[in-house]
């Protein structure tokens, strides 16, 4: 019966109800072993918003690999991604304020802040339209100093 129920309500789950269980996981993850887990659980995800998480995390993974050649090429590697999945999305909030979380995080030798100012107004066109009402804005003003 159990079972039933769980498929009954996975039919009628609305996809802003996944981002948001996407986006709530992707701000609380503390440890490498949650990290891979939500790679392997969204990476084969079709959903542009959900790939801004996953390809965000996976530049993330550039912290743990020792050889600064093997950091670099993890990086240069989801940049590319994030940059494909925004040109092909360009309205897409989620890919913006996580390129714009990545550029401004990124070190300046990288030479990845093209987006910076752009991304900026785009979020912040975004929240004069939807502060308060959805949880996306909720965390970009917790996260973006704009």
């Amino acid at each position: 019966m159990k079972l039933i129920i769980v498929f009954i309500s996975l039919l009628f789950m609305s996809p802003n109800t996944v981002i948001e269980d996407v986006m709530e996981e992707f701000h609380s993850l503390l440890s490498k072993k949650q990290e891979n887990s939500f790679l392997k659980r969204y990476e084969k995800s079709k959903d542009p918003s959900v790939l801004a998480y996953v390809i965000t995390l996976e530049i993330k993974q550039a912290e743990y690999a020792f050889s600064p050649l093997k950091k670099y090429n993890i990086f240069n590697t989801g940049k590319a991604k994030l940059e494909a999945l925004v040109s092909e999305n360009p309205k897409n909030m989620h890919l913006r304020y996580m390129r714009y979380l990545i550029q401004k995080g990124a070190p300046s030798f990288l030479g990845y802040k093209d987006n910076l100012v752009n991304d900026a107004a785009k979020i912040k066109s975004y929240l004069a339209i939807n502060i308060d009402s959805d949880s996306l804005s909720m965390y970009i003003q917790k996260n973006c100093s704009l």
